[in-house]
């Protein structure tokens, strides 16, 4: 019988392991987790323009078409920069839109409930969803990096029971493999 690993408990541990860490972090600093990884997806974004504008440069050079691609090489490099350099300003304002985003579409549902015809059923779930919408989107508005930090604080919490579980599969996925002789 020919068996194939896909995951071997390692890797699973290794998964649990940092699913943990993230959680501890998310759960006791909130906010220096989210600036921390802002930042480095900041600086990611700012490598990925830096290598599109050395692209758009070599287009030019080669006589190929690349306004677009300069353009979106600037761009990368304008919200990288502003996200490495000024994160938190970043982070409220993106909560900000999040939380108009969530307005709308409170009120959609709500036009929604008013112009179609639905089943009660359909209606109340609407109009469920409709209310928690809005309640989402005015306290993102109003308080975007608690709101942030909350999130983050959640997030946390999950990871904290993701990385058990890995964790505790890691270890059955062990057992299972000595009990029928698998090597790593």
């Amino acid at each position: 019988m020919n068996t194939t690993i896909i995951f071997s408990w390692p890797q699973i541990a290794l998964n649990g392991a940092i699913a943990i860490l993230y959680g501890i972090l998310a759960l006791f600093v909130p906010g220096a987790a989210i600036i921390g990884i802002l930042t480095y997806i900041g600086i990611f974004i700012l490598v990925v323009g830096a290598g599109m504008l050395i692209a758009s440069i070599q287009k030019i050079g080669k006589k190929l078409p690349y306004f677009g691609d300069l353009i979106w090489a600037l761009l990368m490099l304008i919200v990288g920069g502003l996200i490495t350099f000024n994160t938190q300003a970043t982070l409220e304002v993106f909560v900000i839109i999040v939380g108009v985003w969530a307005i709308i579409l409170g009120i959609s549902q709500f036009l929604i409930v008013a112009k179609v015809k639905l089943s009660p059923y359909q209606k109340n779930i609407t109009i469920i969803n409709a209310i928690i919408s809005l309640i989402f989107g005015f306290v993102l508005f109003y308080n975007p990096y608690q709101s942030a930090k909350f999130i983050v604080v959640i997030s946390g919490i999950l990871a904290l029971i993701v990385g058990t579980l890995l964790l505790v599969l890691a270890f059955k996925v062990k057992k299972i493999s000595d009990d029928i002789g698998l090597e790593e």
